[in-house]
């Protein structure tokens, strides 16, 4: 994915940007920015959209300038010999039909987390691009790209559900489109401004930004192979998707809970932990951040019906997909978010009577 970036991002801001001075600001902007060296860098799927996006782009400002003549086909290859109508009345599967229906569903998105539709305005934007949004006021005429990335944004905002990794097709359009200052202070302080922004980002989002993820990963296969007596099934809350070959081939039931709220995983939890009596050699844990206050409420002592035994934890885990700024505010969500940073694996078990 590294090479992939190198060549088709810089060669596709190449195409896109036709000044060579510009060009040369771009490519720096581009190169210098963390979501280029975190992102951009790893098989993520908004890794490659950000190319498919970008290269999508090219062909239509190719089509726009003449330098590529589109061609209509008016028929196509069947060698079944089945006619349009025929194929479409086989119930076929449109992809783009289908991401619509399901990200405009507040009863599926829920599962992953709601937020509201100013989210990417306020936060994931100011997240991924710091210092280059002051840049915008010296957009003089609004390009192909900066329209592209801004009809977008605002699109993606309708959706419910808002992740800053949404917006990664959005920084190399942005950051190709904009002038820096023509004063050399400014530009000396802006750089600079830049620069930092960048070192704190890529610190956050490349070491702690679901940092616990892979070594939780790890710690739950090697306590089955070590002992063959570890968690025999695993419940995943509020983190990214557990890498599954991590496991190294041993049998752990894996269940991924993505972001859906507190009640409803606890109603999936529970009867995995089986009714007093019946819970035989089964073993259930939880890895959730630490920073889900709502898991207080079920690990308070005067509860007498669960018991949560930490297992393992680390401190290197921010949770940055759940920025809640409307309940929090600004200094809440800063004490949650980075005051209680950490993943932890508990053992959780029904507290029967004859047990206690």
């Amino acid at each position: 994915m590294f090479i992939l970036s190198f060549v088709l991002e810089d060669w596709a801001i190449h195409e896109l940007v036709p000044s060579p001075r510009r060009r040369t600001s771009a490519m720096v902007l581009v190169a210098s920015s963390y979501v280029t060296w975190t992102y951009q860098t790893h098989t993520f799927s908004n890794a490659v959209e950000t190319l498919v996006v970008l290269w999508s782009i090219v062909m239509i400002q190719r089509i726009l300038d003449n330098r590529v003549r589109p061609t209509t086909h008016t028929s196509f290859y069947n060698p079944s010999g089945s006619s349009i109508v025929q194929l479409l009345g086989t119930n076929p599967i449109i992809t783009p039909l289908n991401s619509i229906r399901y990200n405009t569903s507040a009863a599926n998105l829920s599962l992953h987390g709601l937020h509201p539709p100013y989210q990417h305005l306020v936060a994931s934007l100011p997240l991924l691009l710091g210092p280059a949004l002051l840049l915008l006021y010296h957009i003089r005429k609004p390009t192909l790209s900066i329209l592209s990335a801004f009809s977008a944004t605002i699109l993606l905002s309708l959706i419910p559900h808002q992740e800053p990794r949404f917006l990664l097709p959005a920084v190399p359009l942005v950051l190709s489109s904009v002038r820096l200052p023509s004063s050399a202070v400014a530009k000396r302080y802006w750089f600079g401004t830049w620069i930092v922004f960048n070192a704190v980002l890529g610190v956050l989002m490349g070491i702690y930004h679901q940092g616990g993820v892979v070594p939780a990963q790890l710690w739950v296969g090697q306590q089955q192979q070590a002992r063959g007596t570890g968690l025999t099934e695993v419940f995943w809350w509020r983190t990214y998707s557990p890498p599954m070959w991590l496991l190294g081939g041993q049998e752990v039931l894996t269940v991924d809970l993505m972001g859906m709220n507190a009640s409803e995983m606890m109603e999936r939890l529970t009867p995995a932990m089986g009714d007093c009596g019946q819970q035989g050699s089964r073993s259930v844990g939880l890895v959730a951040p630490t920073s889900s206050v709502e898991l207080d409420i079920w690990m308070e002592e005067t509860r007498q019906d669960l018991l949560f035994e930490l297992l393992w934890m680390t401190r290197r885990h921010l949770n940055l997909d759940d920025l809640d700024l409307e309940e929090d505010g600004i200094r809440g969500l800063l004490s949650r978010v980075v005051g209680r940073r950490g993943l932890a694996i508990w053992k959780i078990s029904r507290v029967c009577a004859d047990s206690q």
